[in-house]
Order: C-alpha cells, then structure tokens, then sequence
C-alpha cells in the first residue's frame, strides 16, 4: 500500500531523478556515442531508446517487483520515442509525471470498485 510520502515522491522526485537517468542521461549518451544506437526498428524505436526502457523496466523490477517491470516497459519506449523525436528534458518530466498520475487514478479505481455486478 502506498503511503502519502509515496505518492509525493512519484509525482515529483522520482520522475525528475528517473528521466534526468535513463533518458537524459543513458539514452542521450548510448545515442550520441554509438552509431548503431540510431538505427530504428520498423516502429520507429531507436536501439538506444529500448536499451534505455529494458534498463528502466530492471530498475523497476529491483524496487517494484516484475509485473511494474512489465507494465513501464511501454510507457518508457514512448517517452524515449518523444525524446528521440525532440521533447525535452521538462517535457519527459511532465509526461513522466501525468502518466503516474494515471496510474494513480486507475489503481484507485481498481481498488474501489468492483468489475461484477
């Protein structure tokens, strides 16, 4: 269960310290040092950009357990996408951010509600 500290912390510091790590700092350096890094899949994911969402999805299977490993694998071949594509570094933030607080919301929707009638 989350505590009002972890929901705090997930929508400020983690996404800053998150995004500033794996997309400021490795996907930017994997891109920039090695040129296969560039070359996209046929949906249009660099190899940096999924070697920088595998790293974020172990990071998270470390502290989270493996089905949150699972479940950012996604949400982070997207941002690595807009990075790739030019959002900035505040803009990954933000996205990080709005997408924790869907998670959020879901969750606590889950959890309140039942799916049988």
């Amino acid at each position: 269960m989350w505590t009002l500290c972890d929901y705090i912390l997930a929508l400020t510091v983690y996404p800053l310290l998150e995004e500033w790590v794996f997309r400021g700092g490795m996907q930017s350096y994997l891109t920039q040092r090695n040129k296969a890094s560039t070359l996209t899949t046929r949906y249009g994911f660099t190899i940096a950009n999924i070697a920088t969402s595998f790293s974020f999805s172990i990071a998270h299977c470390m502290t989270r357990g493996i089905s949150t490993a699972c479940f950012v694998f996604f949400p982070s071949l997207v941002l690595g996408w807009c990075r790739d594509r030019g959002l900035s570094m505040r803009g990954c933030v933000i996205v990080h951010i709005l997408a924790n607080m869907i998670y959020f919301l879901g969750d606590y929707y889950m959890r309140t509600h039942t799916l049988f009638f």
